[in-house]
């Protein structure tokens, strides 16, 4: 609706001048025409950019700067043709020329001009101070916390279970079994049921059918009759399951209502060697453990069955005649069997497979008395050319970019930290553990490498959306300096989203990001129009401070109103009118906030920095107005 307002209160303003209603609809709308088209497209050049956002978050946010464009343009033909016709048509006495004005606005706008005023004599005090806040602003991200996406209540929560491999079916079952009923006390005014299965896991970003995993699924009533919260819940059920034994691992795991894919701490460990791999894991869990809010600390090395290792001595198997080659075949063929010869049965082919009678393959005493024949045909124990233990094995290595990886995960409770601060604690234990296992290094993964790359990618879209800005407004105003004037009340809404941040208790996010975007687009329609009124002001014979103060005064009414109505407009989410969204409540809080900070120091700075152009542009003897 701002183009709208600007549009009409600008032909209101032509009425009270003594102009026919005709004159003024079609004066007012044309005087704004330029302006409120400058506006729109600057607006659609910040976000149009962010549809080329890859990735799966762009996929996820393609959405809002494709529908904001239409928007926008759907509303940029309503107020400069539709709305003239219609003020023309429908307004009648309502703007009649000379109605008295509204006695708060009267008050208002004198005590505007007053503190304009003061502003442009303290001009460079004014802008060094805004630059310190400003600075303060970057500096309060840390302290707010990083976040990719707000998280929604969906009703329902999981706890996945891992046992160790080769657990039965029948034992995962009861394990499941006894978590079913743990949950099934849970306050039961706030659970509709329970649903275990045995067997099945599925993750926000897994599916595993395994004998040794399963799960348990919790629904829960709507958020707003519950008396406990989803986390609330999952810290009493996280209490009475500790003591439920067998377990490898056991996650509780809330469903995401978008991006990102991967655990709020995912850190890899890249190596060569699986014992060090595993080590270095071990610790590094250990050090997690120790930091506040992280919980829920996994890895994804999944330990396979028990196996015999046979590790030759091979200096032994030599003075026995024997050769590693020589003894893994006669293992292989003693245990597994070795295909002979085939023959044909009708018109199948059929293998003669030749193995040792009687081997049992899970027995470590028959392996040891295992005889190998050398090739004097003396048969040695295999234990005398042999180390035989048994051990865990793996049931999978992972691996990325040819090198073997353990993934370490970890969950955050996000009323004690934030991503960022946990991954922060978390790498101040690299160098140590790295110093105890040398062929190991970290990364950073998961949803904190997802936000940084998201991060990037949007300020590197951005930055374009800037540079057309700046050719839209360079265009408008036939000026190299002013658009960058403009531009200047782009870090004015950083402030305040800063600010709001601080206030709401959210944490920084793309969301977030989205908000700056779109605040950017309307701070910067208020300046164009504001900029655009003190020109016309001097060309029509103004001295430099009277054309600055009366710009601001013409401009304030509408300025305000614009700001006003998109801050009502938000309010209800921002405050969780009609219900409460994670995930976008963050954006319209930025926006709100950004807008309430941005509009106040378009009123009063974007004045000053003018003044400031002027100053130097007297030095240099150009004129206050026309091409620079």
């Amino acid at each position: 609706v701002d183009d709208a307002i600007i549009v009409l209160e600008n032909v209101y303003s032509h009425r009270q001048r003594g102009k026919s209603l005709k004159a003024a609809v079609i004066d007012g709308s044309e005087e704004v025409l330029g302006p409120v088209t400058s506006g729109i497209l600057t607006t659609i050049a910040a976000f149009v950019p962010l549809m080329l956002l890859p990735g799966i978050i762009g996929k996820f946010m393609r959405v809002v700067p494709m529908v904001v464009s239409l928007a926008l343009l759907a509303s940029l033909f309503e107020a400069t043709v539709m709305l003239p016709v219609h003020i023309n048509d429908w307004t009648g006495r309502s703007t009649q020329h000379q109605k008295p004005e509204f006695g708060f606005y009267v008050w208002l706008r004198a005590k505007y001009e007053r503190i304009l005023g003061i502003a442009l004599r303290r001009r460079y005090l004014l802008l060094v101070a805004i630059f310190l806040v400003l600075l303060g602003a970057v500096a309060a991200v840390p302290l707010v916390g990083v976040q990719m996406f707000g998280q929604e209540d969906l009703g329902f929560f999981s706890v996945l279970v891992r046992l160790p491999e080769g657990t039965s079916l029948d034992e995962t079952d009861r394990v499941i079994r006894k978590i079913e009923e743990r949950a099934l006390q849970l306050p039961e005014q706030d659970v509709v049921h329970v649903v275990a299965n045995t067997g099945l896991l599925q993750g926000n970003d897994q599916w595993i059918t395994r004998k040794s995993v399963g799960q348990v699924v919790v629904s829960l009533v709507d958020e707003n009759d519950r008396d406990h919260g989803i986390d609330e819940l999952i810290d009493m059920l996280r209490r009475d399951t500790r003591d439920i034994s067998g377990i490898t691992s056991l996650e509780f795991e809330k469903p995401s209502g978008g991006p990102p894919t991967g655990k709020p701490v995912s850190l890899r460990i890249i190596g060569k060697y699986i014992d060090e791999l595993r080590g270095a894991a071990n610790d590094l869990k250990a050090a997690l453990a120790d930091i506040p809010g992280v919980r829920d600390i996994q890895d994804d090395y999944p330990v396979g069955k028990q196996e015999i290792s046979v590790k030759i001595d091979e200096e032994r198997a030599a003075l026995h005649g024997l050769s590693p080659q020589k003894i893994s075949l006669e293992l292989r063929t003693a245990i597994g069997g070795l295909t002979a010869t085939t023959f044909r049965d009708g018109n199948e082919d059929v293998d003669v497979i030749v193995k040792l009678q009687g081997m049992r393959k899970n027995s470590v005493e028959a392996v040891r008395d295992l005889r190998l024949t050398n090739i004097h045909g003396v048969a040695i124990p295999l234990e005398d050319v042999a180390e035989i233990t048994v051990q865990e094995g793996a049931s999978a290595i992972n691996h990325r970019n040819l090198d073997r990886i353990i993934m370490v995960t970890a969950d955050i409770d996000e009323s004690v930290t934030s991503v960022d601060r946990a991954v922060g604690s978390a790498e101040l234990h690299f160098d140590e553990i790295a110093r105890r296992y040398r062929d190991v290094r970290f990364e950073i993964g998961g949803e904190f490498e997802e936000f940084t790359e998201a991060f990037n990618n949007i300020a590197q879209l951005f930055a374009i959306g800037i540079i057309l800005t700046y050719l839209i407004l360079g265009t408008q105003f036939r000026s190299y300096v002013q658009p960058l004037v403009i531009l200047g009340t782009v870090p004015f809404a950083f402030i305040g989203a800063m600010v709001g941040l601080l206030i709401t208790g959210d944490r920084f996010g793309i969301v977030t990001l989205f908000g700056v975007v779109a605040l950017a687009g309307i701070v910067v329609n208020d300046s164009i129009v504001l900029v655009s009124f003190i020109n016309n002001a001097r060309r029509a014979g103004a001295d430099r401070w009277g054309s600055i103060i009366a710009g601001g005064k013409q401009r304030l009414r509408p300025i305000i109103l614009t700001s006003v109505t998109t801050i009502g407009g938000l309010l209800p989410t921002v405050i969780g009118i009609g219900g409460s969204s994670g995930i976008w409540r963050p954006l319209a809080s930025t926006i709100t906030w950004g807008l309430l900070f941005s509009t106040v120091l378009t009123l009063v700075v974007i004045p000053c920095a003018l003044s400031i152009v002027d100053d130097i542009k007297l030095r240099a003897g150009k004129p206050l107005v026309g091409d620079d």
